[in-house]
């Protein structure tokens, strides 16, 4: 069970939650498009349909996509000018269930950008999108403009990747304590945890009434979030009173 904490100080409230990683489950799939492929409507997907549903023991499932355009120092083959060039690529992804039937609306209007310049190049542009739930396994990303500029090689490539993570809560016998002299929160070993993570929240003097519990408080606002490997961590809980 989820176990959350309601903390008052003298400038409001610290709400916090706490839950460890198991990582043992976590697993990647990974599909390319190369420049030559880029085109209008092509596409990517990833369908993996045994991650869709909890292990056992298993809590929550996070899903990690990261959508990259690429030009690899391990590429790099066809550098032949010292012009500078650019590319430009822009994307709609969308989710799917186990039976394919789409989770929400697509999110269009992603951009991934490389610029090959002599002051300040970037070779590699990535978009992240980090969900929790069973829903989000199944992707696939469609593009829908490809703009270069210059002379732009052949060794780029588009990339999506999307990463599995098992998640499960900290047992209520897990100890933990904040402690409000150094505000270092504290928490028993979980076997076979390979990390945990800390959230806690911030809502300052003019929003107490409207929160009055963790629920409410981690729908308010949007949390803090660490993770680490160690059983403790120094929270800096510097915040102004009524901001």
């Amino acid at each position: 069970m989820r176990i959350k904490n309601l903390v008052k100080s003298l400038v409001g409230i610290i709400c916090l939650i706490h839950s460890f990683n198991l990582w043992a489950g976590e697993g990647e799939n990974i599909q390319v498009l190369k420049k030559n492929d880029l085109i209008l409507n092509a596409s990517l997907r990833i369908v993996d349909p045994l991650t869709q549903t909890l292990r056992r023991g298993e809590d929550e499932r996070k899903f990690i996509s990261k959508i990259s355009l690429i030009y690899g120092r391990e590429d790099r083959t066809d550098l032949i000018t010292k012009t500078d060039w650019t590319a430009e690529v822009i994307y709609k992804i969308e989710f799917f269930d186990e039976d394919y039937l789409r989770v929400g609306v697509p999110v269009e209007g992603n951009t991934l950008t490389l610029d090959f310049n002599k002051n300040n190049p970037i070779y590699q542009s990535t978009n992240v999108f980090d969900q929790i739930g069973t829903n989000y396994g199944n992707v696939k990303i469609t593009i829908t403009k490809v703009t270069y500029t210059g002379t732009a090689p052949n060794d780029l490539r588009l990339e999506l990747s999307v990463t599995d993570q098992s998640l499960l809560l900290m047992p209520k016998n897990s100890n933990f304590v904040l402690n409000r002299n150094n505000n270092i929160a504290f928490w028993s070993f979980c076997k076979g945890a390979e990390s945990y993570q800390l959230e806690w929240v911030y809502i300052d003097n003019k929003d107490i009434n409207t929160v009055t519990n963790a629920d409410q408080a981690f729908a308010y606002r949007e949390p803090t979030r660490v993770i680490t490997s160690n059983q403790y961590y120094e929270m800096n809980l510097t915040y102004p009173a009524g901001k």
